[in-house]
């Protein structure tokens, strides 16, 4: 699979993580603000881009470190976008 199919596997696979801890801890939670919910998704799916080590910007990014980062922003990002397109 390419680095770009890798990183939407990876984005869809964070909605569902982020989707089970709504279910686990929304109802403990009852007054949580919506934005709290797209900052753990970008967290845990920076978390995922980070450790799966890939880089969607390897061509146009010089430094490597830093298109490591913007993928794992990118995967974290892309999973909150994936839902409210898709979610509804």
């Amino acid at each position: 699979m390419d680095v770009l199919g890798t990183a939407l596997s990876l984005s869809i696979i964070n909605t569902k993580i982020v989707d089970y801890i709504k279910v686990i801890f929304g109802g403990l939670i009852k007054d949580i603000n919506p934005n709290w919910w797209m900052l753990v998704s970008l967290l845990t799916g920076a978390a995922i881009g980070w450790f799966a080590d890939i880089n969607l910007l390897s061509d146009v990014v010089v430094n490597a470190l830093l298109g490591r980062i913007l993928t794992a922003v990118a995967i974290g990002g892309g999973a909150s976008l994936i839902h409210d397109v898709f979610g509804k």
